[in-house]
């Protein structure tokens, strides 16, 4: 077993899925008043029994879909990470603990919203950018990827297929003239 760590967290991002975890608990229960609402129109006569069976069937296939999905989105969410030579390990809103060995993660994405960390089963974890420190967070589990040989994607494409000139159009600008008599092409990073 390791002895050491490099940890970092944030608290705005626990809080913050804590809250939209309150959120589908309290859709939850609008899910269920609704429902009785609808059973005592439908005891009063003013809806038919189709009807109140169609609109309680409709209701509930969509806020389920809905809520599930957001449930697994929620839970992929690390408020904390710990990083070591062995494993990264997360923990989401509800404090429960991921435990990934490098060798069973697939592929590191960064994408707008932060890490995209997936492992073999094809779960993903997501490190949200609001880390204050997400810069050496990300530098940290990049190197570690590429220790392990793990793929590393910015947006869905592979790192090493960037054109640093197509991401950033106002370096073209600033890029000293070509002097090798070769056709110019984008300046080696």
């Amino acid at each position: 077993m390791e002895k050491w760590y490099e940890v970092f967290d944030n608290e705005q991002v626990q809080l913050l899925t804590r809250k939209q975890a309150a959120t589908l608990m309290a859709v939850g229960i609008a899910l269920v008043s609704i429902t009785v609402t609808l059973l005592l129109i439908w005891n009063e006569g003013i809806l038919s029994g189709a009807e109140t069976i169609g609109s309680v069937a409709l209701i509930w296939s969509v806020v389920l879909r809905w809520g599930i999905r957001r449930f697994h989105t929620l839970k992929s969410i690390f408020w904390c990470v710990k990083l070591s030579q062995s494993h990264l390990v997360g923990y989401d809103y509800a404090r429960k603990k991921t435990s990934l060995d490098w060798h069973d993660i697939r592929r590191v994405d960064l994408t707008a919203e932060g890490l995209l960390i997936m492992g073999t089963d094809n779960q993903p974890f997501e490190v949200l950018h609001l880390f204050p420190d997400f810069a050496a967070l990300s530098h940290r589990v990049c190197e570690y990827a590429e220790l392990y040989e793990i793929p590393i994607f910015v947006d869905g494409r592979p790192w090493e297929s960037l054109d640093v000139f197509e991401i950033y159009p106002s370096l073209v600008a600033n890029r000293p003239p070509d002097t090798s008599g070769t056709p110019s092409g984008p300046a080696p990073l």
